[in-house]
């Protein structure tokens, strides 16, 4: 008797397709081709009995380890039978050999609720894009989304990749002049300090881990990494040939608390935040930072809500030594609207002092209003928004009479929904900025596109 004869004869025996007493009468002659195990098999998970099913199952990819309809089962089965560890073997393997985006989607969905039964929700997350990525309609690909976000609330661990590109016209953010003037006297500017293009490229993350949370409070803690780079353009290169780009390289790093709470009756949500940060410029470490906030939400109706917060700031310069310290107010308004759309306003008063540096001292406003269209003729998010922001510097020893500037900037945001890779689309801001100064220096201008990728669930 061949060993796959051997082993289906066991299976049915186990599971009743074969009474005992009939066994030894029939050990010989009694055969089920493949096909018939494959039904046999699919009709007990089918009539709520995963164990057999996947007995029978399993017979069959000890003849054949890639048996697309046993191996569906398989990890079917052993998913409802409680055995995730099973179910992922299986799954994985459906995967890899799976001739087809349905048979996919369904390894997929089979893998990922299987890590999920086994509390490994990143993973869980992981093979839900998978599955996202193969959906065969726009409602197979929603309910992975709906998953996709009840996993996420279960998942303590939370991570958020960044990657963008962005061209500029004036990457080192340099004075659109090519002279100032200091004490009545005009001086030429130097080419690396006036505005050069080129490319920004940005890579970040942001991993978060849930410490506490409740029905009324939640506690998290978070690492974020920020890397800018840049490179210039041939015309910037010959513009400041000795210039070295290095230098505007930017990275940062930052550990942070926050706590989310319902205070009083009225169930309040109050948010506090406490952050440390480290950056370098240039490769050398430039600033150590320590912020704290407040804020709340208000619900005003069904559509509206008001935003209110405060922030303070305590920062040291390394190569200095100077510190500086500030106090923030942030007001915001956001109303629904129909389809999708929305219209919102931010608004924000910061001073920051320093005993050691009078040109730390400022006053900056900021006054910000954007609209969101939704989505239109269902191909693309489109929003757009137009900010401005004043900022007035005390007196020192290079802007005697202090320094006052006005930067106004416009930005459209175009979503592209449609494209999309592993639940990824990408998004395109375009900005054009301009900053008026009574110091010549500080005057700036200049258009940048920030290509980035966005998630949609």
């Amino acid at each position: 008797m061949t060993p796959f004869r051997t082993l289906v004869l066991a299976a049915a025996l186990t599971f009743g397709i074969v009474p005992s007493s009939a066994w030894a009468q029939i050990s010989d002659t009694f055969v089920l081709t493949p096909a018939q195990v494959e039904l046999t098999a699919f009709g007990a998970l089918r009539s709520g009995e995963p164990a057999r099913a996947l007995a029978l199952s399993e017979a069959l990819l000890v003849r054949d380890s890639q048996d697309l309809i046993a191996l569906r089962i398989a990890s079917q089965a052993a998913l409802e039978i409680g055995q995730p560890d099973v179910a992922v073997r299986h799954g994985r393997t459906l995967y890899r050999t799976a001739d087809s985006d349905d048979l996919q989607f369904f390894a997929a969905r089979v893998v990922s609720l299987a890590f999920a039964q086994m509390e490994d929700f990143t993973r869980a997350q992981l093979w839900l894009r998978r599955a996202r990525q193969v959906a065969p309609n726009d409602a197979a690909a929603q309910s992975v989304a709906q998953d996709y976000a009840a996993v996420r609330q279960r998942n303590p661990l939370t991570f958020n990749l960044d990657f963008g590109v962005r061209p500029s016209s004036n990457v080192n953010n340099g004075s659109s002049e090519s002279t100032f003037e200091l004490f009545g006297l005009t001086f030429l500017l130097s080419p690396s300090a006036q505005e050069l293009s080129g490319n920004q490229i940005s890579v970040g993350a942001t991993f978060g881990y849930t410490l506490q949370e409740s029905a009324q409070s939640r506690t998290a803690v978070s690492v974020t990494g920020e890397i800018l780079r840049y490179t210039l353009s041939a015309e910037a290169q010959d513009s400041a040939p000795t210039f070295d780009v290095s230098t505007l390289n930017y990275d940062r790093v930052v550990v942070g608390v926050q706590h989310d709470w319902l205070a009083g009756r009225e169930a309040q949500p109050l948010k506090a935040t406490f952050n440390y940060g480290l950056s370098w410029v240039g490769g050398d470490i430039y600033a150590r930072d320590l912020s704290a906030g407040l804020s709340t939400n208000w619900a005003i109706g069904q559509r509206s809500s008001i935003q209110t917060g405060v922030r303070f700031g305590h920062v040291t310069y390394f190569e200095s030594g100077n510190v500086s310290d500030s106090v923030a107010i942030d007001l915001g308004w956001t109303h629904a609207l129909n389809q999708g759309q929305s219209i919102y306003v931010r608004n924000s008063f910061e001073r920051t002092n320093s005993a050691d540096a009078t040109s730390l001292n400022s006053d900056r406003t900021s006054l910000s209003i954007g609209y969101d269209f939704g989505t239109l003729a269902d191909t693309f998010d489109i929003g757009v928004e137009v900010g401005a922001q004043w900022r007035k510097y005390d007196p020192d020893t290079t802007s005697p009479d202090g320094r006052s500037d006005l930067r106004t900037d416009l930005t459209l945001n175009i979503g592209f929904p449609l494209v999309e890779y592993y639940g990824f689309s990408p998004i395109a801001s375009l900005e054009a900025y301009r900053t008026n100064s009574n110091v010549s220096r500080y005057q700036s201008e200049g258009i940048s596109l920030d290509l980035t990728v966005r998630s949609n669930f």
